[in-house]
This record gives structure tokens, sequence and C-alpha cells, in this order.
């Protein structure tokens, strides 16, 4: 096989990779997002006890 077809297909391989790893990037930060938007926020307990402090 000719030099130039080896460099050329090594070339579309690692683009190729770039693209996948971009992909796989977005997802992940979608998911992250739905997760993070998902849960509801955390609320603290207002004080109920009548009890003065000693």
């Amino acid at each position: 096989m000719a030099n130039w077809i080896k460099a050329v297909l090594s070339q579309a391989e690692v683009c190729a990779f770039i693209v996948l790893l971009d992909t796989v990037g977005a997802f992940g930060s979608a998911v992250a997002h739905r997760i993070a938007t998902a849960t509801p926020d955390a609320q603290l307990a207002s004080e109920t006890s009548t009890a003065s402090p000693q």
C-alpha cells in the first residue's frame, strides 16, 4: 500500500477518535446535567423547639 494512503488512513483514524471522545463528553455532560437538575434541593429544617437555650 502506498505511504500516502497509510498517512490518510491514520489521519482519518485520529479524527474519528477525536470525534468519538467529543461525543462521549457531550453525552456525559448531558447526563450529569439531567442528574443535577432532577434531584431536589436540600432544605434545612427550621428550629421547632420552644425550649430556651441554657
